[in-house]
C-alpha cells in the first residue's frame, strides 16, 4: 500500500507538468510568428497552470502524507 501511495504521489505531481508542456507545444505549433517555440519556465508561472495543477498537487501531498504515516 505504501508503494502504491508513493507511486500515486509521483504521478499526480509530474503529470500536470508534462501535460502542460504538451499543451504549450500544441498551442505554439499553429503560431506562425515562432514555430520552433517549446515550453519554457515562463509558461509554468502562468496563473491558469497553477489553478489547473493545484488539485493534482493536493492529491499528491495527501498521498505522500498517508504513505509516510503507514508503518
Amino acid at each position: 500500500m505504501k508503494n502504491l501511495l508513493c507511486f500515486a504521489a509521483a504521478i499526480t505531481f509530474v503529470a500536470p507538468i508534462a501535460i502542460w508542456a504538451y499543451f504549450v507545444g500544441l498551442a505554439s505549433a499553429y503560431n506562425t510568428s515562432s514555430p520552433n517555440r517549446g515550453a519554457s519556465l515562463q509558461d509554468y508561472w502562468d496563473m491558469e497552470f497553477l489553478i489547473i495543477a493545484a488539485v493534482p498537487w493536493l492529491i499528491s501531498v495527501f498521498s505522500l502524507f498517508f504513505a509516510i504515516r503507514i508503518q
